[in-house]
């Protein structure tokens, strides 16, 4: 099964269970079954609902308007919690509750995950050399046990 096709399977009809960051690594968590899909993304990513964009991965590392003058004065864009990004994700998942992924479209080294809600999680490459993008991790089983899928240029390495 070509690279396209397994991460259409993993993804297609799962449920969104979580997202986070760390540092400028952003990650999605979704749920299939007994299986846990995390997409790691360290590239460009842009987050929309009903059309409209509502933040994107460049909003890490600024802070959140809501953040008081002194809070902005300190503010650590690498810890997570109040970045612009991090509200924003917080505030649209808590307001229009992602279900489940109805679509994944792959275009090139580019992906589109489309939620049930009208939210949509777009991951775009930024760089032309062989650089790691995006990884995805998928956890089986009660003691979820990992199988570590890393993309590049274009192959899949295990």
């Amino acid at each position: 099964m070509g690279k396209s096709n397994y991460v259409t399977n993993k993804i297609t009809n799962s449920v969104f269970k979580a997202f986070g960051r760390s540092c400028n690594l952003i990650w999605f968590c979704l749920k299939k079954g007994d299986q846990e899909v995390c997409i790691h993304c360290q590239c460009f990513v842009r987050v929309s609902f009903n059309e409209k964009i509502i933040t994107t991965s460049e909003e890490i590392y600024r802070p959140h308007d809501s953040l008081s003058d002194e809070e902005k004065d300190i503010f650590e864009w690498d810890m997570f919690g109040k970045s612009a990004f991090d509200v924003k994700m917080k505030e649209l998942i808590n307001a229009s509750r992602p279900e489940r992924v109805v679509s994944f479209e792959q275009s090139g080294h580019d992906f589109r995950i489309i939620f049930n809600n009208g939210m949509l999680v777009e991951i775009l490459e930024i760089r032309s050399d062989d650089y790691e993008n995006w990884r995805m991790f998928v956890k089986y089983g009660k003691n979820k046990v990992s199988k570590h899928h890393f993309f590049y240029d274009n192959f899949e390495i295990e």
